[in-house]
């Protein structure tokens, strides 16, 4: 049994800004953007719900022939997380090594709290970008650039 809390109304107007800016992105290249509510079963079987998520063409071909109705089986390319007034962070960095671990190329832990954005690649350390504006998604989402401040951290909290 996994209980998910609700979000509150910012936290809920975070995820659709950066849900939207991700879904325009993928229209122009590709792949496709499933809810934050969209269960994903990752390959060591946990399963998550990520925030922001980008299934890759490529991940499509694998997923689309096993029909509708299923969780996607496997870990996105891109994933990120907003962190709510309910979260802390050490489970959420934990979260990001997760992901990394089941084959996300790019993940994104955004805390609107301190203005940061903590960004995770496999066989690197994570960096911590303060107050960024923007916040690039190259190579893995060629193009994809993040409007943070204005999405996220210019929002009342």
């Amino acid at each position: 049994l996994v209980i998910n809390p609700m979000v509150y109304m910012d936290s809920g107007f975070a995820e659709a800004e950066g849900i939207a800016d991700l879904l325009i992105w993928a229209r122009e290249h590709g792949g496709r953007v499933p809810s934050s509510r969209t269960i994903i079963r990752l390959p060591d079987g946990s399963r998550a719900e990520p925030d922001l998520s980008w299934v890759s063409p490529e991940q499509l071909e694998v997923l689309l022939p096993l029909g509708s109705g299923r969780t996607i089986d496997l870990c996105p390319i891109f994933v990120g997380e907003i962190m709510s007034g309910s979260d802390r962070l050490p489970p959420l960095q934990r979260k990001m090594e997760r992901y990394i671990a089941n084959g996300a190329l790019l993940a994104w832990l955004i805390d609107p709290f301190q203005c940061q954005v903590h960004i995770y690649r496999p066989d690197t350390a994570p960096e911590v970008l303060d107050n960024p504006e923007t916040v690039s998604g190259d190579p893995v989402l060629p193009g994809f650039v993040f409007e943070a401040r204005k999405r996220i951290f210019d929002l009342q909290w």
